[in-house]
């Protein structure tokens, strides 16, 4: 993780109402992690947290190989396609305390996913490219 970014997207986010921002495969992930994974159907992303902490969900195809790019510096959470994507994400999303949440997503958030998210998880989107 390139901290020093991170550190400055968090001091940005102190003058908005977002709760995290959401950085999914891209450029933009690519300038925060240093890396970015081919980006597919199934919904993947890194949250960043207005507290500073981060968190990666994937799916479980794509785990082992996210959390070696951490160097397991991040937490990485994976779903499983028979589990439904936003009932996994829903805990995770709860247990990080982002219930209800209001979220900025990159450019490259594909938005079946988000949308289903949104709807199914009670987050709340914004454009935060």
């Amino acid at each position: 993780m390139r901290k020093h970014y991170v550190e400055k997207l968090v001091g940005m986010m102190a003058d908005t109402n977002l709760d995290a921002v959401l950085v999914c495969p891209s450029e933009e992930l690519k300038f925060f992690a240093g890396f970015s994974p081919m980006m597919c159907e199934r919904f993947q992303g890194l949250f960043i947290k207005k507290d500073g902490t981060c968190f990666y969900i994937c799916n479980l195809l794509y785990g082992d190989e996210i959390r070696e790019s951490f160097h397991h510096e991040v937490p990485v959470y994976t779903w499983f396609d028979g589990d439904g994507m936003t009932n996994v994400v829903g805990k995770i999303l709860e247990e990080q305390g982002l219930k209800g949440a209001v979220v900025g997503v990159n450019s490259s958030a594909q938005a079946f996913n988000v949308l289903e998210i949104a709807d199914k998880c009670g987050l709340e989107f914004h454009n935060a490219k």
